[in-house]
Protein backbone atom coordinates (compact mmCIF):
# COMPACT_ATOMS: atom_id res chain seq x y z
CA UNK A 1 0.00 0.00 0.00
CA UNK A 2 2.75 2.49 0.65
CA UNK A 3 4.28 1.55 -2.32
CA UNK A 4 1.67 1.73 -4.64
CA UNK A 5 1.44 5.57 -5.26
CA UNK A 6 4.66 5.67 -5.84
CA UNK A 7 4.77 3.02 -8.64
CA UNK A 8 1.81 4.85 -9.79
CA UNK A 9 3.56 7.83 -10.10
CA UNK A 10 6.68 6.03 -12.48
CA UNK A 11 4.23 4.48 -14.40
CA UNK A 12 2.10 7.95 -15.33
CA UNK A 13 5.91 9.29 -15.79
CA UNK A 14 7.27 6.90 -17.71
CA UNK A 15 3.50 6.57 -20.01
CA UNK A 16 4.05 10.35 -20.28
CA UNK A 17 7.68 10.05 -21.61
CA UNK A 18 7.42 7.17 -24.20
CA UNK A 19 3.82 9.64 -24.96
CA UNK A 20 6.18 12.57 -25.44
CA UNK A 21 9.08 11.00 -27.67
CA UNK A 22 6.41 9.65 -30.32
CA UNK A 23 5.26 13.33 -30.50
CA UNK A 24 8.72 14.25 -31.40
CA UNK A 25 9.59 11.54 -33.26
CA UNK A 26 5.88 11.99 -35.47
CA UNK A 27 7.06 15.17 -36.25
CA UNK A 28 10.00 14.48 -38.02
CA UNK A 29 8.25 11.56 -40.04
CA UNK A 30 5.89 14.16 -41.10
CA UNK A 31 8.99 15.87 -42.49
CA UNK A 32 10.84 12.72 -43.87
CA UNK A 33 8.47 9.98 -44.30
CA UNK A 34 11.07 8.11 -42.41
CA UNK A 35 9.86 4.61 -41.91
CA UNK A 36 12.64 4.19 -39.55
CA UNK A 37 11.60 6.98 -37.96
CA UNK A 38 8.07 5.43 -37.89
CA UNK A 39 8.97 2.35 -36.72
CA UNK A 40 10.75 4.22 -33.52
CA UNK A 41 7.34 6.14 -33.24
CA UNK A 42 5.30 2.47 -33.20
CA UNK A 43 8.19 1.57 -30.53
CA UNK A 44 7.22 4.24 -27.71
CA UNK A 45 3.83 4.17 -28.39
CA UNK A 46 3.70 0.70 -27.55
CA UNK A 47 5.27 1.13 -24.03
CA UNK A 48 3.24 4.37 -23.71
CA UNK A 49 -0.01 2.28 -24.23
CA UNK A 50 1.30 -0.43 -22.02
CA UNK A 51 1.56 2.15 -19.29
CA UNK A 52 -2.46 2.88 -19.86
CA UNK A 53 -1.95 6.29 -22.47
CA UNK A 54 -5.22 7.10 -23.88
CA UNK A 55 -4.63 10.52 -24.89
CA UNK A 56 -6.16 11.55 -28.67
CA UNK A 57 -2.23 12.23 -29.84
CA UNK A 58 -1.17 8.84 -28.82
CA UNK A 59 -3.93 7.22 -31.16
CA UNK A 60 -3.68 8.79 -33.41
CA UNK A 61 -0.28 7.68 -33.85
CA UNK A 62 -1.38 4.32 -33.11
CA UNK A 63 -3.51 4.69 -35.96
CA UNK A 64 -0.56 5.68 -38.24
CA UNK A 65 1.48 3.32 -37.23
CA UNK A 66 -1.22 0.62 -37.91
CA UNK A 67 -2.03 1.43 -41.18
CA UNK A 68 1.70 2.55 -42.33
CA UNK A 69 3.63 -0.03 -40.68
CA UNK A 70 1.60 -2.95 -41.03
CA UNK A 71 -1.92 -1.54 -43.41
CA UNK A 72 -4.18 -2.67 -40.35
CA UNK A 73 -7.42 -0.97 -41.54
CA UNK A 74 -8.98 -2.64 -38.71
CA UNK A 75 -6.33 -1.54 -36.20
CA UNK A 76 -6.32 1.84 -37.34
CA UNK A 77 -9.96 2.57 -37.01
CA UNK A 78 -9.96 0.95 -33.48
CA UNK A 79 -7.37 3.34 -32.38
CA UNK A 80 -9.23 6.59 -33.61
CA UNK A 81 -12.97 5.18 -32.29
CA UNK A 82 -11.16 5.29 -28.89
CA UNK A 83 -11.04 8.83 -28.78
CA UNK A 84 -13.97 9.70 -30.93
CA UNK A 85 -14.65 13.44 -31.61
CA UNK A 86 -16.74 14.90 -34.63
CA UNK A 87 -15.75 18.54 -33.15
CA UNK A 88 -12.14 17.80 -33.51
CA UNK A 89 -10.50 18.44 -37.34
CA UNK A 90 -7.17 16.07 -36.98
CA UNK A 91 -9.72 12.85 -35.93
CA UNK A 92 -12.35 13.51 -38.61
CA UNK A 93 -9.60 13.89 -41.29
CA UNK A 94 -7.66 10.97 -39.86
CA UNK A 95 -11.24 8.80 -40.37
CA UNK A 96 -11.71 10.76 -43.60
CA UNK A 97 -8.57 9.15 -45.19
CA UNK A 98 -9.19 6.06 -43.95
CA UNK A 99 -12.44 5.74 -45.52
CA UNK A 100 -10.79 7.13 -48.87
CA UNK A 101 -8.30 4.28 -48.82
CA UNK A 102 -10.73 1.76 -48.58
CA UNK A 103 -12.87 3.30 -51.83
CA UNK A 104 -15.82 4.85 -49.70
CA UNK A 105 -15.42 8.45 -51.25
CA UNK A 106 -18.81 9.05 -50.14
CA UNK A 107 -17.65 8.64 -46.31
CA UNK A 108 -14.66 10.38 -47.02
CA UNK A 109 -16.12 13.89 -48.37
CA UNK A 110 -18.68 13.36 -45.28
CA UNK A 111 -15.82 13.61 -42.86
CA UNK A 112 -13.92 16.26 -44.68
CA UNK A 113 -16.66 18.15 -44.88
CA UNK A 114 -17.21 17.97 -41.36
CA UNK A 115 -13.84 19.00 -41.02
CA UNK A 116 -13.62 22.22 -43.24
CA UNK A 117 -16.53 23.48 -41.05
CA UNK A 118 -14.07 23.22 -37.82
CA UNK A 119 -11.80 25.92 -36.85
CA UNK A 120 -8.20 24.33 -37.96
CA UNK A 121 -5.92 26.17 -35.45
CA UNK A 122 -2.62 24.08 -36.23
CA UNK A 123 -1.69 25.16 -39.97
CA UNK A 124 0.22 22.17 -40.30
CA UNK A 125 -2.12 19.77 -39.85
CA UNK A 126 -3.70 20.00 -43.62
CA UNK A 127 0.19 19.84 -45.16
CA UNK A 128 0.57 16.86 -43.27
CA UNK A 129 -2.85 15.63 -44.39
CA UNK A 130 -1.38 16.20 -48.14
CA UNK A 131 1.65 14.75 -47.70
CA UNK A 132 0.73 11.57 -45.93
CA UNK A 133 -2.14 10.91 -48.95
CA UNK A 134 0.93 11.83 -51.64
CA UNK A 135 3.32 9.30 -50.08
CA UNK A 136 0.50 6.65 -50.21
CA UNK A 137 0.07 7.24 -53.87
CA UNK A 138 3.31 6.87 -54.74
CA UNK A 139 3.63 3.80 -53.14
CA UNK A 140 0.71 1.94 -53.82
CA UNK A 141 -0.41 2.17 -58.08
CA UNK A 142 -3.96 0.97 -57.40
CA UNK A 143 -4.69 4.27 -54.88
CA UNK A 144 -5.26 6.55 -57.91
CA UNK A 145 -8.60 7.15 -56.34
CA UNK A 146 -6.81 9.42 -53.58
CA UNK A 147 -6.24 12.16 -55.82
CA UNK A 148 -9.82 13.11 -55.12
CA UNK A 149 -9.27 13.88 -51.59
CA UNK A 150 -6.03 16.06 -52.89
CA UNK A 151 -8.56 17.84 -55.47
CA UNK A 152 -11.14 18.29 -52.57
CA UNK A 153 -8.67 19.47 -50.03
CA UNK A 154 -7.70 21.94 -52.67
CA UNK A 155 -10.66 22.91 -53.71
CA UNK A 156 -12.79 22.96 -51.01
CA UNK A 157 -10.60 24.11 -48.03
CA UNK A 158 -7.66 26.11 -49.46
CA UNK A 159 -9.50 27.34 -52.68
CA UNK A 160 -6.49 26.91 -54.69
CA UNK A 161 -8.13 25.80 -58.25
CA UNK A 162 -5.03 25.21 -59.75
CA UNK A 163 -3.79 22.49 -57.61
CA UNK A 164 -7.42 21.04 -57.11
CA UNK A 165 -8.02 21.23 -61.22
CA UNK A 166 -4.50 19.08 -61.33
CA UNK A 167 -5.64 16.72 -58.88
CA UNK A 168 -8.99 15.82 -59.93
CA UNK A 169 -7.85 15.35 -63.73
CA UNK A 170 -5.66 13.05 -62.34
CA UNK A 171 -8.27 11.44 -60.29
CA UNK A 172 -10.19 11.03 -63.70
CA UNK A 173 -7.38 9.38 -65.41
CA UNK A 174 -6.23 7.18 -63.28
CA UNK A 175 -9.85 5.93 -62.13
CA UNK A 176 -12.76 4.91 -64.22
CA UNK A 177 -15.82 6.17 -64.10
CA UNK A 178 -17.46 2.59 -63.73
CA UNK A 179 -15.74 2.43 -60.40
CA UNK A 180 -16.68 5.55 -59.20
CA UNK A 181 -19.61 6.52 -61.36
CA UNK A 182 -20.43 9.33 -58.65
CA UNK A 183 -17.17 11.06 -57.81
CA UNK A 184 -16.62 11.03 -61.91
CA UNK A 185 -19.88 12.86 -62.50
CA UNK A 186 -19.23 15.39 -59.20
CA UNK A 187 -15.33 15.99 -60.29
CA UNK A 188 -16.31 16.95 -64.23
CA UNK A 189 -18.66 19.20 -62.29
CA UNK A 190 -16.39 20.78 -60.43
CA UNK A 191 -13.76 21.07 -63.00
CA UNK A 192 -16.37 23.18 -65.30
CA UNK A 193 -16.90 25.41 -62.14
CA UNK A 194 -13.27 25.68 -61.83
CA UNK A 195 -12.96 26.62 -65.54
CA UNK A 196 -15.54 29.17 -65.18
CA UNK A 197 -14.16 31.06 -62.88
CA UNK A 198 -10.64 30.53 -63.94
CA UNK A 199 -12.09 32.49 -67.07
CA UNK A 200 -13.58 35.31 -64.93
CA UNK A 201 -10.12 35.94 -63.24
CA UNK A 202 -8.16 36.20 -66.14
CA UNK A 203 -10.26 36.88 -68.99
Amino acid sequence: QILAPLLERVRSQLKNLYAGRAYILREEFSQTSDYNILSEIDHFITKALNYGAKSPDVKANEAICAFKLRKDLKGAKAALDAVKNYKEPSWLLNYAFLYAYEGKLDQAYRYYSKAFQLPIPDSTIIPQCEIFIQDVINEEDDKQHLFYCLGVINFKYKCDFVSAKADFLKFIEGTTSMEFPKQHAIVKAWLEEIECSQKNIYG
